[in-house]
């Protein structure tokens, strides 16, 4: 503790007053925390040790917030234990007058001598150490007065950086500059640069080591800081060329270790030059009160050095520190204690090599390049294409192909029945279908599997992208209402599946039609990609066949449904017309839903039965096929033998479902003229007959069948409404 020794001159007001407006001055500057700290208790110091503190208490009052202040919120001070004891004496001869009696007060003074005694007990605690490549500890030294007949030095540790880049290739000299001075000091400093980075630059190129222009920016952690000296030049020399080997990738590079404290200006030459004996001492103070382990100092200095820390280490013989002495900015690099040395990973010595002989390494590699990729392409990217577009039947299972051949997955095995449909000319196309869907560019598969064991697998349609299945629409169970064959519960068989638009978003929809295991009734429906149902349409008779034909070449599709009616009055094939926008409802006479909604077909036409199909045992004929001809025609097949494919008349219709002409097969014509030599019948020659049947066609007009062409009144009305 620092006592009133009484030996002090007595200060005169005016001095104090003058001293005082210096203190202020420098407090409110851009000085640093230790700076005014030291002489902030200077000045208290000397203020306390006097008589009569009286005429003292507005100083006292005007600069304890300052002192406050500068303890609380300082950062690292660099203060012997001498200067600790006088600042928490003076904390404690300020915490006894009576102008700081109240608690607000005493609560400061209390924090302030908290802080201060945790300061002084961590004054040796040792700094970590960590590697670094582009930051080196500085020891500088800060004048601590205003008054040149009283000068004192004050020594502080600031952190030396460089951030450097390579210009670009137009670039033909360094940009450097220096942060941390004034416009007045940077020419000397400027120009000290200039030959420290000529200096680096020559070493690396007398090691072989390529050189560039850089972008160099050197700078001092306190960007307020104001530097004059060159005592950061070992440092500078240091970074600049350690930089070099960084930006050139050379084989190796260094991390300096952030434990050790450098100083020392350096000649032209990378010399350290030798440091006045003043000046040593202070900087010598400054680190043996941090807890840096290391100081780095010019060789010429190191008796003294030595001299001068045995002094320090009588007081506080527990702290440790070790002087490094160096001649020149190279033997940093040699000395294991400051440095850590670093070789290049193998990506880096690659771009290195790559940067010295990109060239040639071009060209190679271009051939390299170009080889491997027709390789791969040739060999490997068809195992990435993922997108099937083709299928076979294998082993009772679909078996998925993309482009190139490649077998991507199956599907789920099918029943023994669904060969014979795969088989089929016409079944295949209509059980199966590959297509993007759900529009993701990767084709799904859609496809029907018939089981004689497993009925609930004969009401689905699979979905699938993979081995795994998007969903299974099922068709619901119904209660139908047939006033002379009503049905419970059934179950609808699915005929097949194809692609077209019904709700006019611009996406596929997935039509179905499906028959009860009955002769009726039977099912043409719709679901969008997700398997929400989304239309339906129940006719009293299975539906055969099912074709989406484009009449007039203008993209507009429509559905063109055959089959028969297996209503006692009615008892015919039928072809049934839909608009894909508008299936609903069912077929003429019945509402089998008792929902009261008409059938929104287009057309519902009904086809006689043939002389030649009275000579049969079966109740009713069916269309069977319906082709769309080469002058946009549509042509329907009616079986008329015992057989659905024995003998066949063929209906054929315009654009506007106008009967155009019926002919009929070699089977029919042979099978006619037998009846007709035999004159069992009284009929007329063929052709006559043919012509006869035309009279005997009937179109569904919405109330009643007609014998010219019509369409659907239901139809219309709802087409008409919706416009």
């Amino acid at each position: 503790m620092i006592k009133n020794s009484g030996e002090r001159m007595p200060l005169g007001l005016f001095e104090t007053e003058m001293q005082f407006i210096r203190l202020l001055k420098l407090i409110n500057s851009t000085a640093t925390t230790g700076r005014k700290l030291i002489n902030t208790a200077k000045f208290l110091n000397n203020l306390l040790e006097q008589v009569g503190q009286e005429k003292y208490i507005s100083y006292y009052i005007d600069l304890q917030p300052y002192l406050y202040n500068l303890i609380k919120n300082g950062q690292k001070f660099y203060l012997s234990p001498e200067i600790y004891d006088k600042l928490i004496f003076i904390n404690k001869k300020l915490s006894e007058l009576k102008q700081f009696s109240s608690e607000s007060f005493q609560s400061k003074f209390s924090e302030i001598e908290d802080i201060l005694k945790e300061s002084e007990e961590n004054l040796f605690k040792p700094v970590e150490c960590e590697l670094l490549t582009n930051s080196i500890p500085i020891v500088l030294i800060e004048r601590c007065s205003n008054d040149t007949s009283n000068d004192e030095e004050y020594g502080l540790i600031q952190r030396f950086n460089l951030s450097s880049s390579v210009r670009s290739k137009n670039e033909k000299v360094n940009k450097v500059e220096f942060r941390n001075y004034h416009d007045s000091e940077s020419t000397g400093i400027n120009k000290y640069l200039d030959d420290i980075v000529t200096l680096a630059e020559d070493d690396c190129k007398n090691n072989k080591i390529d050189v560039h222009c850089y972008n160099l920016s050197f700078f001092f952690d306190s960007q307020e800081f104001i530097y004059s000296g060159k005592s950061f030049g070992v440092g500078a020399a240091c970074l600049l060329y350690n930089s070099i080997l960084i930006n050139e990738l050379y084989r190796y590079y260094y991390k300096f270790k952030n434990d050790c404290v450098f100083t020392g200006e350096i000649d032209r030459e990378g010399n350290l030059i030798k440091l006045n004996r003043n000046i040593l001492q202070t900087k010598l103070k400054t680190v043996f009160f941090s807890g840096y382990k290391k100081f780095i100092i010019p060789e010429d200095n190191i008796i003294e050095a030595k001299a001068e820390l045995a002094e320090l280490q009588k007081k506080f013989p527990e702290r440790k520190l070790e002087l490094i002495p160096i001649n020149n900015f190279r033997g940093v690099f040699r000395n294991s204690d400051i440095v850590e040395r670093f070789v290049l990973k193998f990506h880096q010595k690659l771009k290195a090599n790559y940067d010295k002989y990109h060239k040639i390494f071009n060209t190679l590699l271009s051939v390299i390049l170009f080889l491997f990729l027709i390789f791969f392409f040739k060999n490997f990217v068809k195992y990435l294409d993922r997108n099937p577009v083709s299928y076979n039947l294998e082993d009772s299972k679909y078996v998925l192909y993309n482009k190139h051949g490649v077998k991507l997955w199956k599907s789920e095995e099918l029943e023994i029945i669904n060969k014979m449909y795969f088989e089929s000319p016409y079944g295949s196309s209509n059980r199966c279908i590959l297509t993007d869907i759900n529009s993701d560019g990767i084709n799904e598969l859609l496809y029907l599997n018939k089981s004689d064991i497993d009925i609930e697998k004969s009401q689905k349609i699979f979905c699938s992208n993979s081995e795994i299945i998007n969903f299974p629409y099922k068709i619901p169970q119904r209660n139908l209402n047939y006033p002379n064959d009503p049905v419970t519960n059934s179950f609808m068989y699915l005929r097949g599946i194809s692609l077209i638009d019904c709700d006019g978003d611009g996406k596929n929809d997935i039509l179905y039609w499906a028959l009860h295991t009955q002769t009726y009734p039977g099912l043409i429906g719709a679901i969008d990609y997700n398997g929400k149902e989304i239309a339906e349409f129940w006719n009293e008779g299975h539906p055969i066949i099912v074709r989406i034909l484009d009449l007039n070449n203008d993209g507009k599709q429509k559905i063109f449904a055959g089959g028969c009616n297996n209503r006692d009055s009615i008892e015919c094939a039928v072809l049934i017309v839909f608009d894909p926008e508008y299936i609903s409802g069912s077929s003429p006479f019945s509402d089998p839903l008792s929902n009261g909604i008409p059938g929104k077909e287009e057309y519902y036409i009904l086809f006689p039965k043939s002389v030649l199909f009275e000579q049969t045992t079966r109740e009713r004929n069916d269309v069977y096929d319906i082709n769309l001809n080469s002058n946009n025609t549509i042509t329907c097949w009616t079986s008329e033998g015992q057989g659905v494919n024995d003998e066949s008349l063929m209906y054929e219709f315009d654009k506007d479902m106008n009967l155009v002409s019926i002919s009929c097969d070699d089977k029919f014509k042979h099978k006619y003229n037998i009846l007709l030599q035999n004159n069992k019948k009284n009929l007329p020659d063929l052709n006559a007959y043919l012509e006869s049947l035309k009279n005997k066609v009937r179109w569904w007009d919405g109330t009643k069948f007609v014998a010219s062409p019509s369409k659907n009144r239901s139809y219309t009305e709802v087409k008409e409404n919706s416009k």
